[in-house]
């Protein structure tokens, strides 16, 4: 179904989102 990709999306954009949040952090600290 779908929905399993929608979650598979999600997911990797939810870890490529903290990933450039603490890139973010790095840099400002």
């Amino acid at each position: 179904m779908a929905i399993r990709q929608v979650i598979d999306e999600g997911t990797i954009w939810c870890a490529a989102g903290t990933k450039e949040l603490a890139a973010l952090v790095m840099g400002l600290g």
